[in-house]
């Protein structure tokens, strides 16, 4: 059985390409999907990627145990997690032991929209603290390993063979499920079929917002509750198109500041997958300025944190009014 990875890159569609796996497996054509369970929770493989680089054999034993009963019956299995890609060379061993013919798939985004997509996430996140996203503000400037392309690619291509590991350059504009089936050469039946943008951006001041209520509630316990209540006050500031005009949080000079970093990986990239391409990708252009500001969201904000408190403290009187009748059952029947 061939078995396939969907590695990543994060912010490339990963959910929209497990979601299709999950639900719409019937639509492949010539090929009958397995999308394990073992090592699974909900759409994604994350608990099989932190059993591998915690080196727990039993969930990879089970993998291997299911990928054993489906042969036969399945021709292809997928493994999809946006976090494989930055494993080291140990660990991507590991996944190529799976089958004799394992190859991976890896989304590749041009790094200062990689970094203004994870700037909006911080943003958005249920559990980034204000901490956490000034901490990450401190450094998303600087060069990272894992954005540097040639490297992910030498490292998988190392363990797995230079024509298993499929690089695809991600375009927005285009379904990332249809990408992905092309690169790895199966063919879709798309008739009817509507993609889905789980991971929908958000506009400047449902930014400002959520900046403003991150910073009211710190890294205490109501922070995800908090965020969860500025989400559904925000739900008509989010943008499920996925035509959107690209908006940065990102300066332009911190965007050139970025790609700098990537000039000779990207090059080396190019050169080795997309030859008749004059630039791995397209350059730089101004797009559109996405300013926070968290004054102008502050009103709101403090009314959503008022709200979350009084539910919470509301959720805390139910919580010991039960725990109250629970005693006074226990006294009355003895238990």
């Amino acid at each position: 059985m061939r078995v396939i990875l969907d590695i990543g890159l994060p912010k490339t569609g990963s959910k929209a390409r497990q979601t299709f796996l999950l639900n719409e497996a019937e639509r492949l054509q010539d090929e009958v999907l397995l999308y394990p369970h073992a090592g699974r929770d909900w759409v994604w493989h994350r608990p099989l990627y932190e059993a591998i680089t915690a080196g727990d054999q039993v969930t990879l034993d089970k993998l291997k145990d299911e990928l054993r009963a489906a042969e036969g019956r399945s021709t292809l299995a997928v493994l999809s997690y946006e976090g494989m890609y930055d494993l080291d060379a140990e660990r991507i061993q590991v996944l190529g032991s799976l089958s004799d013919d394992v190859q991976a798939v890896v989304f590749l985004r041009r790094q200062d929209q990689l970094v203004n997509s994870y700037y909006n996430q911080q943003h958005k996140g249920h559990r980034v603290s204000i901490n956490t996203l000034e901490a990450y503000e401190a450094t998303m400037l600087q060069r990272s390993d894992s954005f540097d392309y040639r490297n992910v690619l030498q490292r998988w291509m190392q363990v797995l063979g230079d024509d298993k590991v499929k690089p695809v350059l991600f375009d927005k504009g285009r379904s990332s499920v249809l990408s992905f089936f092309e690169a790895a050469g199966v063919a879709v039946d798309t008739l009817g079929y509507e993609e889905t943008y789980p991971n929908p951006a958000i506009d400047e001041f449902g930014l400002s917002v959520l900046r403003a209520v991150k910073g009211l509630v710190q890294d205490s316990h109501l922070l995800a509750e908090a965020v969860r209540e500025a989400h559904t006050t925000l739900a008509s500031h989010f943008r499920t198109s996925p035509s959107a005009t690209e908006t940065y949080l990102l300066t332009f000079a911190q965007r050139a500041q970025l790609m700098q970093h990537y000039e000779e990986g990207n090059e080396w990239v190019r050169h080795r997958f997309f030859p008749e391409r004059a630039s791995l990708f397209e350059p730089l252009k101004e797009g559109v300025a996405c300013a926070i500001d968290p004054q102008a969201g502050k009103e709101l904000a403090q009314q959503i944190v008022q709200r979350t408190r009084e539910r919470h403290a509301e959720k805390g009187k139910s919580g010991r009014l039960v725990a109250k009748i629970g005693r006074a059952a226990r006294r009355v029947f003895g238990r």
